[in-house]
């Protein structure tokens, strides 16, 4: 929603830690990803935020790196370990986020293909072809 891209720009405009990790391993662009936010995903990205990042072994992390932390928006379900968010959104067939990690940058092919591939969805593919 609107209100909730203007806490995000207010988060990263007072320096929040872009790459803080949760106790599950997962990055706020990770759990924006998951969670169909294409909008909070442009904007995280286009922040600074690793886009081909892939979620931690589920050790637990606290890094705030000298900012705030980002909330996390809450997935509906667990991020596998090692998936970066543009695998996870091929996975799930959004391709409105695999379109906004990929006008940021995210690297195209390998798994994230694969699962698109998988899905059986053009769109998908054609996003992510490399």
């Amino acid at each position: 929603s609107t209100g909730e891209g203007e806490g995000l720009r207010w988060l990263i405009a007072a320096g929040a830690a872009l790459g803080s990790v949760d106790n599950a391993g997962s990055t706020p662009l990770l759990a924006a990803a998951a969670a169909g936010q294409a909008a909070s995903v442009a904007l995280l990205a286009s922040a600074g935020a690793d886009a081909d990042a892939t979620r931690a072994d589920g050790r637990v992390f606290n890094f705030r790196g000298g900012g705030a932390a980002v909330p996390l928006p809450k997935p509906s379900r667990n991020l596998p370990v090692g998936r970066t968010a543009l695998h996870i959104a091929a996975e799930s067939g959004d391709l409105q986020v695999v379109r906004a990690l990929r006008a940021s940058g995210a690297a195209g092919g390998g798994a994230a293909l694969e699962a698109a591939i998988a899905r059986r969805e053009h769109k998908l593919i054609a996003a992510l072809q490399p």
